[in-house]
């Protein structure tokens, strides 16, 4: 039940975000420079560390947001593996 609500989620996720020729978009891709975000979660394989030996190396890491140190500004925080 969980797969498919989180399923269900992505999609409606995917229908809501198109191109910048639908002003009615949801979302709008906004690039580094615009965000000043860079951060990039790289993996690198190898033999040691690949799908095979960690099942979860392209789960990727975790994104959060709030105000954190209460500026009136949004804190973004990455997490990668």
């Amino acid at each position: 039940m969980r797969r498919l609500a989180a399923l269900a989620l992505l999609v409606l996720c995917i229908a809501t975000c198109t191109g910048d020729d639908n002003e009615d978009a949801l979302f709008k891709l906004l690039s580094a420079e615009e965000t000043g975000v860079t951060f990039t979660n790289t993996i690198t394989t190898s033999d040691s560390l690949n799908v095979q030996t960690d099942v979860y190396v392209y789960n990727g890491g975790g994104v959060a947001t709030g105000d954190i140190d209460n500026d009136g500004l949004v804190d973004i925080f990455f997490s990668g593996k």
